[in-house]
């Protein structure tokens, strides 16, 4: 009977071994694919680091560590920078895939500092969308419920609470801006026809005045020119009364007759 137990015993044993073996290859598998990862992030491979997160969340679904950096590494490189250029169902889908990997994280995770990060890259993530893509409400409202989650978990957090400030003071102002009433919008829409209406007048003015100032010009050079035909015929006719003059006064003294009457080739 007490072979027996023994026997049990030792099944048990090294059921428990075998299993602590397993699991400890397990998680040694999984490290192994957040180190590279994690290189490949370094290096600028975004695309490498991303497929070395998934896998590591393939062995561990709830991987808190594996959930936050494959959330940041599917981040634009530089948060301020605008979104890349995309059609909104794309966008949403993106923005909500790495939103809901920041929140398993935050929700896997009992270390508060640490869970204090991923609400963070939240917030940032919701701002810097705010700022680049049309100034949408409801990103500015997302960053900001993020940046208090963040501080809840980590008081301490002056760059959170910096950002949460901005955000804060950028919904008021524009809740302080209301759009126009309907009255305004029909003054300004007749204000733009009024002005469409006095381009249009202007335009016509400035054919109108440089037609006249091209006709004045034609006829200010056409008075010039009549100017110097006058000016011409005066000479040409002063210039035939002093020949008119002079062969008066050789007539007189006899001298024409002694002047050839053509003039040879």
């Amino acid at each position: 009977m007490r072979i027996i137990r023994l026997y049990i015993i030792l099944c048990l044993l090294g059921c428990v071994s075998m299993t602590a073996t397993a699991q400890n290859e397990h998680n040694k598998q999984i490290r192994k694919f957040l180190r590279n990862g994690n290189r490949q992030f370094r290096e600028g491979n975004r695309d490498r680091a991303t497929t070395s997160y998934q896998k590591a969340l393939t062995l561990d679904s709830i991987n808190a560590k594996a959930l936050y950096n494959m959330a940041t590494s599917l981040l634009p490189e530089e948060f301020w920078r605008p979104w890349p250029q995309r059609n909104d169902t794309l966008m949403n889908k993106e923005v909500n895939r790495i939103d809901s990997l920041f929140q398993q994280a935050a929700d896997h995770e009992n270390n508060p500092l640490k869970k204090s990060k991923s609400f963070y890259n939240k917030g940032v993530m919701y701002q810097s969308l705010y700022q680049s893509n049309g100034k949408n409400e409801q990103y500015l409202e997302m960053a900001i419920e993020a940046y208090k989650n963040a501080l809840r978990n980590n008081p301490t957090d002056d760059e959170a609470r910096y950002n949460l400030v901005v955000c804060q003071k950028q919904m008021k102002k524009k809740n302080q801006t209301p759009p126009p009433p309907q009255d305004q919008q029909q003054q300004n829409q007749q204000q733009q026809q009024n002005d469409s209406t006095q381009n249009q007048q202007q335009q016509q003015q400035d054919k109108q005045q440089q037609k006249q100032n091209q006709q004045q010009q034609q006829n200010q050079q056409q008075k010039m020119d009549q100017q110097r035909m006058d000016q011409m015929l005066q000479k040409a006719m002063q210039k035939e009364r002093e020949t008119q003059k002079r062969m008066n006064e050789e007539m007189q003294e006899g001298q024409y007759n002694r002047r050839p009457n053509r003039k040879n080739w």
